[in-house]
Parts: structure tokens; sequence; C-alpha cells
């Protein structure tokens, strides 16, 4: 697995505690499309993993394509 930093970090919307939430992703893994966002939202420093069927960009096309 390798994570990559995204820089800038980006606004998605993850489903995480049973619910959508609007939070920053800040890191994703090429293979799986997973992110990882800061959770509880405005926490720059606590993180959850959310797999890619579980997140959606609020901007698309600022996510780098696989491998990219």
């Amino acid at each position: 697995m390798t994570w990559r930093r995204l820089t800038p970090p980006r606004r998605v919307t993850a489903f995480v505690a049973e619910a959508w939430h609007e939070t920053t992703a800040d890191e994703y893994e090429d293979e799986t499309r997973e992110v990882r966002v800061h959770w509880p939202p405005h926490d720059p420093v606590r993180h959850v993993v959310v797999d890619a069927s579980r997140h959606r960009p609020l901007e698309p096309a600022a996510f780098p394509g696989p491998g990219g």
C-alpha cells in the first residue's frame, strides 16, 4: 500500500459515524482509493481511513487518478 499526501488537502463528503459529513482528506491510497480524513471534521490531528465507496470529493477534478 502506498499512501500519498494530497497537497493541498481536499474537501470531501465522507461516510463516518453512520452519516455523511463534510471534512478534509489529506492522504489517499493508490490501489484501494481509500482516503485518510480528519475526524472529527475540524480536528487537524485525529484521522480515520474511509474506503473509496464511502467518500465523494467535493471537487472531483482535484483528485489525482490511479498512480498519480
